[in-house]
């Protein structure tokens, strides 16, 4: 338990990892994520948790790729392709990809795998830690394809103050291990940027081959 949640939680902070963001909101909103984690992964209690919250299902989708101008780009275990105007952040652990002067960024997490652990038990595992922790708000979940890959999306929000961001994580059962693509967007941004978002994520290519084996394989 308290592995598969600290990796939960992991996936949430890529959830709002503002690469383009060195302000106060960025902050605050980065400490409230690490602040879940570190509560998660201290719980061994299964009782100690919130039962799954009611959200919106919306209907089911699969993304085709769409054809970007810009680079394919190779990561560990996967290829995804880029538009020219964007650039890769320098980060550990969490692959960055943003729009230079702006508030908007898509992340990937590679080993994003819970053990053991089904899609529907992965879904309600994340839409009790988005629903429980401070400053998120879940909007809606629904089933996805990309790459031939079944998963799900969650749509949710963050609040922080006077801030606003709105979010999009995909999370795909790769061959037994379960990778996290998200996109987020400041509040005026993500209208206007969260096509071409969906766009480069339904580009995400499965590979397999990672630099390092992974460990963390879901059944």
């Amino acid at each position: 338990m308290r592995k598969k949640l600290y990796i939960l939680g992991l996936a949430l902070i890529a959830s709002c990892f503002f690469v383009a963001c060195e302000d106060e909101a960025k902050e605050e909103t980065t400490t409230t994520a690490e602040g879940a984690t570190t509560t998660g992964a201290d719980s061994e209690n299964p009782s100690d948790e919130k039962a799954t919250p009611e959200y919106e299902t919306v209907a089911s989708e699969t993304l085709t790729p769409a054809a970007i101008d810009g680079t394919t780009i190779t990561g560990n275990g996967y290829t995804i392709t880029i538009p020219s105007n964007w650039t890769k952040a320098d980060t550990t652990g969490i692959d960055a990809y943003r729009l230079p002067e702006t508030y908007t960024n898509i992340t990937i997490l590679s080993e994003a795998a819970a053990p053991n652990t089904s899609i529907e038990s992965y879904k309600n595992d994340l839409a009790t830690l988005y629903s429980s922790t401070e400053g998120y708000n879940l909007d809606s979940i629904g089933d996805v394809t990309i790459d031939g890959r079944e998963g799900f999306v969650i749509h949710y929000n963050i609040s922080n103050g006077t801030n606003f961001f709105y979010g999009d994580q995909y999370i795909l059962n790769c061959d037994g291990m379960y990778m996290g693509l998200t996109f987020v967007a400041y509040n005026e941004e993500y209208e206007t940027n969260s096509s071409i978002g969906k766009d480069i994520i339904s580009t995400f290519h499965y590979t397999g081959e990672f630099e390092e084996e992974s460990t963390t394989k879901a059944e």
